[in-house]
Order: structure tokens, then sequence, then C-alpha cells
């Protein structure tokens, strides 16, 4: 996959979605070092803005390289800062989303929609002819927004992610291009 330009910009009715630029650093620290935000997640092991100001390079590597393309959440009506929504080529024409929204922004479908949106750009743009989410066992509601995008599950993995030498198990799902072809075409047209 080839990169794509910096300048890109994916918007939902309430969202808009782009390349996360370093000045978003302070946003991200805050969201991750919530007390409310998951110990067990990746973004977690951030504890400084040195921390996310060296994962935003690795994100910008990936992004120019094309093998990834993480994108930050803002509101339309204020851009504020809500959270990130990444993909990541795992195969070729396959790839994994993960998403995370800011805790005072949770049960507000926030994640579904941005989720929604950047699996349509995985199937539309990427050419993904497969999408999955790991979703760590014991994250109720990662799992429930995973089914709200149709995605269904295919696997449990007990060696889903690492977390400091630690394994974290994960309910795995996934939608084929076909299968989001079909819901979008029944959603759009009820």
């Amino acid at each position: 996959m080839s990169s794509l330009p910096r300048s890109l910009i994916l918007s939902t009715a309430r969202c808009h979605l782009r390349f996360p630029e370093c000045n978003l650093a302070p946003e991200i620290l805050k969201h991750v070092t919530d007390e409310r935000f998951p110990r067990d997640l990746p973004w977690a092991l951030a504890k400084s803005l040195d921390d996310i100001s060296d994962r935003l390079t690795q994100i910008h590597e990936k992004w120019d390289e094309g093998s990834a393309f993480c994108l930050a959440a803002t509101a339309n009506s204020d851009g504020r800062y809500l959270g990130l929504m990444t993909v990541t080529s795992t195969e070729p024409d396959v790839w994994a989303i993960a998403y995370t929204i800011l805790p005072s922004e949770w049960r507000r479908g926030y994640a579904t929609e941005c989720a929604r949106c950047t699996m349509n750009f995985g199937f539309e743009r990427l050419m993904a002819r497969r999408i999955w989410a790991g979703a760590a066992s014991w994250n109720a509601s990662s799992r429930r927004v995973a089914e709200k995008l149709g995605m269904r599950r295919f696997r449990s993995n007990p060696r889903g992610y690492q977390i400091e030498g630690r394994w974290i198990p994960t309910e795995d799902y996934q939608i084929t291009a076909d299968e989001w072809s079909h819901n979008k075409r029944l959603h759009d047209n009820p």
C-alpha cells in the first residue's frame, strides 16, 4: 500500500478524522492517563509527553510507509479531541482496526460512528478484503462496538497482545468486504 496524503480528512455526522499532528500530544496524554482509561491497553504504557511524541513519530512513519493509518477524531462542533482510530495492515488485503475514545465521551456513540467511518475507509480506499478487531476479553464495550459494526466473532485468542510481558486475551471479530457492502446497502436503503 502506498502512502496517503497527511491532509486526508474523513467526516461523519459529528466528527472529523484526520492525521494526528504532534500538537495533539497533550490531549492524547490526558486521554491515556485518565484514571478511567484501561491499564491493559497499549496506549496506557505512555506516561509522559515524550512517550506520546515517540508514539506519534512511529505513527507518522507507518503512515508514510502505508502500513498503518491512525486518525485523530475531533468534534465537528468545536474541534475538541475525542479519540483515535487506527487501521493497520496485518497481511495482504487484511487490516486490523483499533479504536479508543476519551473516557469523558464514552456511551455517546462516538466509537461506533468513527470506527464505521474508518472501516468504510479501509474497504473503499485501502481495498481491504477483510477487517478484523481484537477486543480484550474483559472489554465488553469494545466487543459491543465490533458487533454494532456488523463484525462477527471468529475466535478467542489467549495471546491477543502483550502489555509489559503479559499476554492479554482477546475476542477477535471480523467482517469481509462483501459483508460490509451488503450491510451498507441495507442501511443506505431501508
